[in-house]
């Protein structure tokens, strides 16, 4: 998981060049993000790719698949965006900066569902992969924050 401080921290570019180098190793990644903002410039190809990551997919070596993006937010305006969800939602936004929502404007309910559908992508994304959790994170670090996300079984 790549966190960083806040927007403009280079978070895109050292996911890419871990995605990269992990692939060039022979390892299987796959890109993960619960939520992104594509602006202008960047509808076209993120359309083409089919996912929100295109960057992410060509640094991995992988094809685009619903698990690895679940809601996206298009740019509309200056501060404004359509967020679409994996779930079939769709709702505009505040996008009081380049790579920030607020969602606060939704309801309690549909932001519960929001982050059910997120939890659903990310248990997708890893099903019948082998899982390599560092020290300090994982299901454990994880679940004190509140996310209930759990290792899937080993195979």
């Amino acid at each position: 998981m790549v966190l960083g401080t806040g927007a403009n921290s280079s978070k895109t570019l050292l996911s890419v060049a871990l995605l990269r180098l992990l692939a060039r190793r022979g390892m299987r990644v796959q890109p993960y993000k619960a939520l992104i903002v594509v602006r202008g410039e960047d509808e076209a190809d993120s359309r083409a790719a089919g996912s929100g990551l295109p960057h992410h997919l060509l640094a991995a070596g992988v094809p685009a698949n619903p698990w690895q993006c679940p809601a996206v937010v298009y740019q509309t305006g200056w501060t404004t965006g359509r967020l679409r969800s994996a779930d079939g939602g769709e709702f505009d936004v505040p996008v009081p900066c380049s790579d920030t929502v607020d969602l606060s404007v939704l309801s309690d309910g549909r932001r519960r569902a929001l982050v059910e559908t997120a939890r659903t992508a990310a248990t997708g994304s890893v099903v019948g992969t082998s899982v390599t959790w560092p020290n300090g994170c994982g299901p454990t670090a994880l679940n004190q924050y509140g996310f209930g996300i759990q290792r899937p079984n080993s195979r």
